[in-house]
């Protein structure tokens, strides 16, 4: 059943208006084992929470959809690649990609320090000290403090609400939230964020920096 998760990604290396050029992102590079689980857990559909990391301030920048559920994360299989794992073979795969695109951005950014005043967050895994998961789920009830925080209110308790014509209904309970059915954006996958490492002109470069993109993402049917 789709489900709610919380995905981070340093701006200066791969932001949520980066996401909302791309249309699409392959989420690769993880390689901590409880994340890839998570990953793995992912079903098309589920809603992301973006998280801004290692920023002044961090906090969260927009919501996602995954669009393709887990499958084989091709850096492992790349030399060139920092993320590369030379004992990962196509047979037998160590790590794991999912892919995402963009929702809606929020109307600002909602940082840390206020989500740790939120009653829902008190427990998360991203406001305890010594927690580093970049990759790991939240409840219906976080997200829905979350978008109240930043402007968009959900009346009711146990929905989730996104505002104009991206709007989506999510109707959730504690342990298994249930999400109205919704289409898919267009685009092909591109290795963007960890490009970085890879000198220009080479499969993965990005074709630019940070862009400003605005809140507008690819249509929901």
């Amino acid at each position: 059943m789709p489900a709610f998760w919380l995905i981070k990604s340093e701006p200066d290396v791969f932001s949520y208006a980066d996401l909302t050029q791309a249309g699409r992102e392959p989420w690769n590079g993880v390689r901590n084992y409880q994340a890839r689980n998570f990953l793995r857990q992912m079903q098309e559909g589920d809603l992301c929470l973006f998280y801004h990391s290692n920023a002044r301030p961090p906090g969260l920048a927009g919501v996602a959809r995954v669009v393709r559920a887990a499958y084989p994360d091709d850096l492992q299989f790349d030399p060139a690649s920092e993320y590369h794992d030379p004992r990962s073979g196509p047979e037998n795969p160590r790590w794991s990609m999912v892919d995402v695109a963009p929702v809606l951005a929020l109307p600002r950014l909602l940082p840390l320090d206020e989500l740790r005043d939120l009653p829902a967050w008190q427990d998360s895994p991203l406001t305890r000290k010594g927690t580093r998961l970049s990759v790991f789920p939240v409840t219906g009830e976080q997200v829905r403090e979350a978008l109240a925080a930043v402007g968009w209110p959900c009346p009711r308790r146990g929905e989730v609400r996104l505002p104009s014509r991206l709007r989506l209904l999510s109707r959730f309970r504690q342990s298994a939230p249930a999400i109205v059915r919704y289409g898919t954006a267009a685009g092909s996958p591109r290795d963007r964020r960890f490009a970085a490492a890879r000198p220009a002109g080479q499969p993965g470069t990005p074709a630019s920096a940070r862009a400003g993109a605005g809140p507008l993402a690819p249509p929901l049917n």
